[in-house]
């Protein structure tokens, strides 16, 4: 759990429509240099297959090269298909029982917004937690939850001590360390990373807001 913790203490998530594959990687070469220490491969309105899959052989490319977890999003095939180190699951998915069953080798999330659903994905074998929307993700993802601020994570954390939690929907480094101190493991964004100028420098000030939690 510990490691796990670790590796998923700054989480980047590719942004939609994103499909220049070779300044998609440079950017995530550079946040890799600021401190990411996980990416998922997230973008559903890729149309073409053959282009979304040069896209996320090219974000392959960049977490293997910076030795990062490299996640796919929602497709326990497409994940097994590159030989991903995991895949995360939204509610709508299949089960994290039934991933599990097709390739028990891969790391498997799952985004929850309740307790109950939290106790359920645990229950069923999730690796971790992807708790939100803690913050206003509404820009990023349209069809975001309501912010459920921090308080969800505390509740989560008090029910299920051990799995690792990671805080998502409006993360920034503003609001990073409040998502430590209330039980999180790590943090996962889209805008404040891959989306910002200077990913560099923008995962460099997560991951020290990250760490500031840590210490508290």
């Amino acid at each position: 759990m510990k490691l796990l913790a670790k590796q998923l203490a700054v989480y980047a998530i590719t942004p939609s429509g994103f499909v220049d594959a070779h300044l998609l990687q440079t950017r995530i070469e550079s946040a890799i240099r600021g401190g990411i220490t996980a990416i998922q491969f997230r973008d559903k309105d890729i149309g073409d297959s053959r282009q979304r899959m040069r896209v996320l052989l090219h974000v392959q490319k960049a977490a293997r090269n910076g030795k990062i977890l490299f996640i796919v999003n929602d497709s326990v095939e497409l994940a097994i298909k590159v030989s991903a180190d995991g895949v995360h699951l939204g509610p709508n998915d299949m089960s994290v029982r039934e991933a599990k069953a097709l390739d028990d080798r891969l790391l498997v999330g799952a985004s929850v917004g309740s307790v109950e659903a939290a106790v359920r994905a645990f229950q069923e074998g999730a690796d971790y937690l992807g708790v939100g929307a803690i913050f206003d993700a509404l820009e990023t993802k349209p069809n975001a939850s309501s912010a459920r601020g921090t308080k969800i994570i505390s509740e989560i954390r008090a029910e299920l001590k051990n799995i690792p939690i990671v805080a998502i929907g409006g993360i920034s480094a503003e609001n990073a360390t409040a998502c430590i101190q209330a039980g999180a493991n790590g943090v996962a964004s889209v805008r404040a990373l891959l989306g910002a100028e200077s990913p560099r420098k923008a995962a460099t000030q997560l991951a020290k807001a990250v760490q500031a939690g840590l210490k508290k």
